[in-house]
């Protein structure tokens, strides 16, 4: 359980560390001036580096697990854990910067990522964009599809179902990603003027809303296919997906919420406390509250229930 839980949040910190320092990357004068050409070597990059440590890592704990000359199940579960991490960091940092790609091909020109930083977005860039969402959630479809139907043989060898995995994953974030940046494309273009809090949270709630519908659907047909780990994991990558889209709209509201609140305390009120200080003490006290009670109360009933699909 522990285990289970250091991974998640960790996993997490890594991947949004990655997904926020790689796309700042853009701005670096090399990347920049390569336009279409510096997003892809910043992909490649991002992935090479990120696959470059993982592999550093698999050795390191294959030499830490056979250090008494066996293996037994507590470490293969330990194993496995930290690979599932490496995974999720790398296809968190790769598929957004993939998603930064695709909004530099539809509108040619670099777009931040910032909440409320939409410019002069079109209704037919907003439809593209929404299009590129459809597009990748049809071959995480299809991807489930053939996973089901060629579980041996994709599952032969632990590498080909890591690069499966992965694949499968990789579409999923990507998929989630289009559809949070197209859902702010899409409020701007009919003419959001209000704040950008407001905004965010107008997008937070609509996302919310409909990937707890998908996730209730996906719960219906996961049912079918108990009997393949192959298949379940690859239903889950969706799900995971959905949850990291519901999970990043409210962070980007929390996020502009923060940013007023530190330039409320730095530029309005002088009450002694630095802005950054007070930003900084509300997120410690955020987790303080939120980290408990995912771990003893919501992290044990989702561990149950897959323990419950494996049996």
């Amino acid at each position: 359980m522990q285990l289970q839980a250091s991974s998640t949040i960790l996993a997490h910190i890594s991947g949004f560390a990655g997904m926020y320092g790689f796309a700042d990357c853009q701005e670096v004068e090399m990347f920049e001036e390569l336009d279409a050409k510096g997003i892809l070597l910043l992909i490649g990059s991002a992935a090479l580096i990120i696959c470059g440590l993982a592999y550093v890592m698999d050795v390191v704990m294959e030499r830490v697990a056979l250090a008494d000359g066996e293996l037994d199940e507590a470490e293969e579960a330990w194993m496995e854990t930290c690979e599932e991490t490496d995974d999720d960091v790398f296809c968190l940092a790769i598929s957004f910067l993939c998603v930064l790609f695709i909004r530099y091909l539809i509108c040619g020109r670099v777009q931040p990522y910032e909440p409320g930083m939409v410019g002069d977005v079109t209704q037919t860039q907003a439809n593209t964009l929404l299009l590129f969402s459809f597009i990748f959630l049809l071959l995480v479809c299809l991807g489930t599809i053939v996973i089901i139907k060629y579980d041996t043989l994709l599952s032969s060898t632990s590498f080909d179902r890591r690069v499966t995995s992965n694949i499968q994953h990789l579409n999923s974030m990507i998929m989630a990603w289009c559809f949070l940046f197209w859902a702010e494309w899409q409020l701007y273009v009919w003419g959001w003027e209000s704040t950008i809090i407001g905004g965010c949270l107008v997008v937070a709630v609509f996302l919310t809303v409909c990937s707890f519908a998908a996730v209730f659907a996906l719960n219906r047909v996961e049912a079918l296919f108990q009997n393949s780990k192959m298949a379940s994991r690859a239903l889950t990558s969706i799900e995971l997906a959905l949850g990291v889209l519901v999970g990043f709209s409210w962070e980007r509201a929390f996020d502009v919420g923060f940013e007023e609140i530190e330039h409320t305390l730095s530029h309005r009120y002088h009450t002694g406390i630095p802005g950054e200080l007070a930003v900084a003490l509300i997120s410690i006290l955020l987790l303080i509250i939120v980290a408990p009670a995912w771990r003893w109360y919501i992290l044990p009933k989702a561990l149950q229930l897959e323990e419950k699909a494996k049996a």
